[in-house]
Formats: C-alpha cells, sequence, structure tokens
C-alpha cells in the first residue's frame, strides 16, 4: 500500500498548468474549477484507462460548445469515459472467467506429487439474487416524515405479532376512555383523567409501541405503551420484570394481561420475533444429553463442534432443505487503508481462496467456495474517530478503494463478492445505508456486487441477511447481559425484536425518517450476517445462522482507550452439508 500526502506536489502543480495550456491551444478558456476536476481524476494512480490529458482535453473541447469550459463540461465527458472503460472491464471480466473456469485444486498434498483436479462438471457460476436492497430516496427529517416512520414500524411488526397472540388484540382507545376532565401524564396514571370502560378485572391482548420503560417506587416495571388509537400504562412485575426492563424503547411489543383499576396487569410480554421451527431432539457432541433446539427464546445452539441446519423457517413452522451446493465465505471490516490493517493475515486469506495453501480437505473446503459476503467497512475512511489520520497509510478515500478494489481482485474471478456498506464507508451515516456510490463502486471488477447496508440476497437458494450491526453497540451497552465477546448473543436480539434498530435516537445509530422502515426484518433469513464489532460469533436461533465475522483489522490506538479488544484474522465457511468451518488466518 501507499502513503498520500494531502498538500499538493510539484507534479500536480505541473498537471494542472499542462491541462490549462492545453485548452489555450484549443483556443479555450477553462474555469480554475474544471481544471481542478480534471487533475483531481488524471492525477490518481489509475488514471483514466491509460488516456493522456491531451487526450481528454481534446474530447472535452470537441463536445463543448461553450467558449469557457466549466466543471459541468468536464464532468460530462469523464462520466462517458467511466462508462465506456466499465463496459470494457466488464467484457474483459467474462473473458478471464471463461478462461479460467472452473478452479483446480493445485496440489493436494497427497505425497505422491500427482495434481487433482476438480471435477469440472461440478463446476456452476454463481448467480446473485438481491431480494431486498435500499435505493437513497430524500427524507427532510421534518414531523411528517417521523410520523410515517414509525407508523410503517408499527404496521409491519403489530401484523407479526398478531399471529403470535392467543386472542384478537384491542386497539388501547377501546380497552380505556379518556374523560372530558383531560389527560396529563406527568400526575400519574391514576390522575390522568383516563376511566374504565367496561373491560376491568377481564383479559386483554393488546399490541403497541413502548414510549417509555421506567422503574415504580414498588420495584415494579411501568410500561407506557401507545398505538395508533392512544397510550396506556403497563404494570409488570414478578419474573417478567427482567424482560421488562431490556425493552430499549420505541419496539413494537404485544402484551398479554389482566385490566385492574387505571393499569393492565401484565401476563405475558411477546415479542414479534422469528418463529419457532419444528422441534427436533439433538445430542449435544461429547455430553450424552439431549437438548431440544428451537423452542425457547433463550436456546442459542453455540459453534462448538456442532452442525448447523440450513433450514428455512417460514409460518409453515416445517424444515426445508435449501438447494445450495457451494459454499459462503463470511467476512467483513477489512480496513484497507488503515495502518493497523492486518495485511499478512490478508494475504493468507486470499492464497487460501486461490487453494494455493492449506492440506488437501482444507483446499478442498476452498474449493467448494463460490460466494463472499462482506458485511460492511470496506476501508478504513477519513475522519471516522479522533486522531484517525495519524493511522492512515492511505490519507485519500478514492485511493483507498482503488486499494480495496485491487485487493479483491486477487480472489478467484470465478465467485461473487457481495459488498454492503458500514460506518466507515463513503456513504451517509444514517441507516439504511445505500450501496457504494458508482464513482467508488465502478473501481471493482463486474463479479463484484454491491447493496446497501442493510439487505437481502438469495444465494443458490439460501437467503443471507447481510447488516453491518453499528446497533450491536447499543444493545451491549443497555442490556447487561450481552458482550462484545459473544456477538452472536446480541445478534439473536435483532431476530428477537425484529428490527435492526430497537432504540430509535440512539448515540451509537443514526436513522433516517423514510416512509418506509427499511430496518424492520419483514422477510426470516436462512443466514443473518453482521460485523461491526471485530470479534468472531456463530450461532444457531431457532434455525437462522447467525455469523459475526471478526476483521481483518489489528488494534487501534482509538481501541485501546476504550479498552476494546478485536478478534482478528477469523473466517467463517459455510457449506452445503450443514456444517460452519471457522479459519484463523493470523499467525
Amino acid at each position: 500500500m501507499h502513503a498520500v500526502t494531502l498538500t499538493q506536489t510539484k507534479p500536480d502543480r505541473e498537471l494542472r498548468k499542462l491541462i490549462t495550456t492545453k485548452f489555450v491551444v484549443k483556443g479555450k478558456n477553462v474555469s480554475p474549477q474544471a481544471v481542478e476536476v480534471l487533475a483531481s481524476r488524471l492525477g490518481r494512480p489509475s488514471g483514466l484507462n491509460g488516456l493522456d490529458p491531451e487526450d481528454v482535453v481534446e474530447r472535452v473541447c470537441a463536445s463543448s460548445e461553450s467558449f469557457v469550459i466549466s466543471p459541468e463540461d468536464v464532468i460530462e465527458v469523464l462520466d462517458g469515459l467511466k462508462l465506456r472503460e466499465k463496459a470494457e472491464r466488464a467484457e474483459q471480466a467474462k473473458t478471464e472467467s471463461l478462461e479460467n473456469a472452473p478452479r483446480t485444486l493445485a496440489r493436494t498434498g497427497t505425497g505422491t506429487g500427482i495434481e487433482i483436479e476438480s471435477d469440472q462438471s461440478d463446476y456452476d457460476q454463481g448467480v446473485v439474487k438481491v431480494l431486498r436492497n435500499y435505493v437513497d430516496a430524500a427524507s427532510k427529517g421534518n414531523v411528517s416524515d417521523f410520523v410515517a416512520y414509525f407508523r410503517s414500524r408499527y404496521e409491519k411488526l403489530s401484523r407479526i405479532l398478531k399471529g403470535r397472540l392467543n386472542s384478537q388484540p384491542l386497539p388501547i382507545s377501546l380497552v380505556w376512555k379518556r374523560s372530558k376532565s383531560g389527560w396529563g401524564w406527568g400526575d400519574g396514571w391514576k390522575r390522568s383523567g383516563w376511566k374504565r370502560s367496561g373491560w376491568n378485572g377481564n383479559k386483554v391482548d393488546v399490541i403497541g409501541m413502548v414510549a417509555d420503560v421506567r422503574e415504580t417506587s414498588s420495584g415494579n416495571v411501568l410500561i407506557e405503551l401507545e398505538d395508533l388509537t392512544g397510550r396506556m400504562a403497563v404494570i409488570v412485575s414478578g419474573d417478567l420484570r427482567k424482560q421488562a426492563r431490556e425493552l430499549l424503547g420505541d419496539e413494537v411489543i404485544g402484551v398479554a394481561g389482566v385490566l385492574r383499576n387505571n393499569y393492565l396487569i401484565a401476563e405475558n410480554i411477546v415479542f414479534p420475533e422469528i418463529p419457532v421451527v419444528k422441534k427436533v431432539v439433538k445430542k449435544e457432541i461429547g455430553t450424552g444429553k439431549k437438548e431440544e433446539m428451537g423452542v425457547g427464546m433463550e436456546k442459542v445452539e453455540k459453534e462448538k463442534g456442532k452442525k448447523i441446519d440450513w433450514k428455512k423457517t417460514g409460518k409453515e413452522k416445517e424444515k426445508k432443505k435449501t438447494s445450495c451446493k457451494h459454499g459462503i465465505a463470511f467476512i467483513s471490516d477489512t480496513h484497507f487503508g488503515s495502518e493497523t490493517f492486518m495485511e499478512d493475515a490478508w494475504n493468507r486469506f486470499v492464497s487460501w481462496m486461490n487453494c494455493e495453501i492449506g492440506n488437501e480437505k482444507s483446499q478442498q473446503l476452498a474449493e467448494k467456495v463460490r460466494y463472499v459476503v462482506v458485511a460492511g467497512d470496506i476501508v478504513d475512511g477519513i475522519g471516522v474517530y479522533p486522531g484517525q489520520e495519524k493511522e492512515l497509510t492511505i490519507t485519500d478515500i478514492y485511493q483507498q478503494y482503488e486499494e480495496a478494489a485491487a485487493q479483491f481482485d486477487r480472489l478467484p474471478k470465478d465467485i461473487k463478492i457481495i459488498v454492503s456498506p458500514g460506518n466507515h464507508d463513503a456513504v451517509r451515516q444514517a441507516e439504511p445505508q445505500p450501496p457504494l456510490p458508482e464513482e467508488y463502486a465502478n473501481l471493482f471488477s463486474s463479479n463484484v456486487v454491491h447493496v446497501s447496508n442493510p439487505a437481502m440476497v438469495e444465494l443458490a437458494g439460501v437467503k443471507v441477511l447481510v447488516y453491518h450491526g453499528r446497533s450491536l453497540d447499543e444493545l451491549v451497552l443497555r442490556i447487561p447481559r450481552l458482550s462484545y465477546s459473544s456477538p452472536a448473543e446480541a445478534m439473536v436480539e435483532y431476530l428477537r425484536r425484529r428490527t435492526f434498530a430497537p432504540g430509535f435516537g440512539s448515540k451509537s445509530i443514526h436513522v433516517a425518517p423514510l416512509d418506509e422502515d427499511m430496518l424492520v426484518i419483514d422477510d426470516v433469513p436462512d443466514v443473518l450476517h453482521c460485523g461491526h464489532v471485530h470479534t468472531y460469533g456463530v450461532a444457531n436461533y431457532r434455525g437462522v445462522l447467525l455469523v459475526n465475522s471478526s476483521t481483518f483489522q489489528a488494534q487501534t490506538e482509538y481501541q485501546k482507550k476504550m479498552n476494546f479488544n478485536p478478534e482478528p484474522g477469523n473466517v467463517a465457511v459455510a457449506v452445503y452439508d450443514g456444517k460452519v468451518r471457522r479459519l484463523r488466518f493470523c499467525a
């Protein structure tokens, strides 16, 4: 990797002078802004498909009828060149793919000195179906935008909850009626102006969004719940208080309980979590014990030596085999451009993917991989945290993505690479985040598929939901039982609450108030893949494989100050036989 200074060098000044002279020779005046745009593109190491300044100037002059060349004139020509270059690169990649397919196993280490090749009849070019992808939409952030956003969240999650409650849920307005005296939340619920409406003493089910959670003087938990018709108070006592204390606000839940005076006394709190698959009794390896998997919310199957079922969960609650016959490698947080980027570990991963290292069994596993899913933070970015510029080897964001594209080009051309952005990438910070802008996405080869954060893709019949995982910070911060050392346990909360933003307005995640809440998990995936926390974890929850795929960045100075210890160089590889392999590429 190469270091870049932010100051203008002598060659930069000479290039700008040359560009201005070329325009004058052509009889054109050129604005300083147009010169800057052209020089910034031509001055990059990759250039524009080998074009020299004179050629580009001639194209700009030929396309513009103006006497003074503007930045818009230059950008129009450059965009045309980028499209032509992209088409040529796609055609070249297609040719290389045909020439290189299928991959061979290289030397397998059999001891006989004979090279074994994979069966060409098993080769199948991977296909990526993008099922859910966010396209950037404008949001002014006014009151109507927030109303539409929260209404979308409520309607989506309440539809899920209606199928999980034992009885038909009632609107809050039918349970409580407001008197003419008005209401005031600060004076307490008994003086709020709400009266009983004939339901007192009866069992009722309600669905609402959590407006507030607080402790009462008696040690119980009071939840303020609201729907589209009104608000009500829910009192939670006993063992149920543990669940109530973990509510983060703005979540949509169901409550079954009994009406007593001015309160609903909760008997059960229902989350909109993914459905339970058909019971399966499995024997724990090495223990002789039997355990029912996928039955309770807290039963999470760890990765230690156990098989992970590739099963689809849904309303039918029946297990269904996928058609996946290939392997999927899960990585994230590569942080190209960072001083702490672990180049040796990445090189070993690339060599393994090309079947150049490893024993026979390891190389056979590499041969099966047809997809690589990257869960964000492709590059380290600029100005993401205090003092970051001191820890960068590449200080230009465009060149960071050039480096990333070059590194991904080292992977076999017959695999598909699915790239989703993270909070270090050059997209907006508010979630959902759109795919990388074309300016950076066009640097990558045609086998790289750019999607949003979050996004749902289907890979050979397997539905993979990829989300960078920034809100994991909020979950770990506010739920004491969760920790960064066990990221898969925190990911379970996404599936329980069916949203990636359980607490709107938190410090760790910014959410864009759109007409539709794109952070709700509508469709149940086969795999949920996250990153962000730089630690490794794999689990199975109710038939969904959870993967948090570590990082290729060592501990930064900022992480040391935050007492954060990463677990770098780990890659999870899932294959069709139902097993997840953990590969360590750190020395």
